[in-house]
């Protein structure tokens, strides 16, 4: 389990690397669009019918009992690779005590992140003249997770369909939901849905 565990340490540390490097190398061709002061922004009176493209960020998000510093990297006009690291849930537990009352147990730990990601409504938001700031849009992903807990090591592995949202310049809101497979050492794999919201700060 430890070998499995440094293994997938290093496949998220090599990964994350590629996506750094890949994410710099990605150039779009000459268009009268461009907005230089922000790439992802389309110059004013230009956005109806214009796509948008994805752009690689940094940030913190907060979720329900998590914290995590986030890297996504664009590989493609409409392809990303996220690398996240920090504390994140672990789960929900409900238990009843000797009266009836019923508990509700909330579990965290030490996790790492490699999600792809496929932004699925730029063009569809422009169209319409809606901003896709900073990847404003839906989007399909699988998000694979290692997980430190009190109890062990946990894999997660999450196929997710989720709503991404900017306010302002800095700030984004995300909403995610998909089936959740764990599988914890010895035990056998576990299925539970998953629904989350998460708040971005970009930088």
């Amino acid at each position: 389990m430890k070998s499995l565990a440094l293994s997938f340490v290093a496949a998220l540390s090599v990964l994350f690397l590629c996506a750094s490097t890949a994410s710099a190398q990605v150039v779009y061709g000459p268009d009268p669009y461009y907005n230089p002061r922000a790439p992802h922004r389309p110059l004013p009176g230009t956005l109806i019918g214009r796509g948008g493209y994805a752009v690689s960020n940094h940030s913190i998000s907060a979720q329900v009992l998590g914290l995590e510093y986030s890297f996504e990297g664009a590989l493609a006009s409409n392809f990303t690779l996220i690398a996240r690291a920090g504390v994140v849930p672990t789960g929900i537990a409900f238990s009843s005590g000797i009266l009836n009352s019923t508990y509700a147990h909330f579990n965290v730990g030490l996790g790492l992140t490699l999600e792809p990601r496929i932004y699925t409504s730029f063009d569809r938001r422009a169209r319409l003249g809606r901003s896709t700031y900073m990847n404003s849009s839906d989007f399909v992903s699988f998000r694979t997770q290692a997980i430190w807990a009190a109890d062990g090591i946990c894999f997660a592995f999450t196929p997710l369909y989720g709503i991404r949202r900017t306010t302002g310049d800095h700030w984004a809101h995300e909403f995610t939901f998909g089936p959740r497979f764990a599988w914890a050492g010895e035990e056998d794999l576990t299925i539970s849905p998953h629904i989350q919201y998460r708040l971005v700060f970009m930088f």
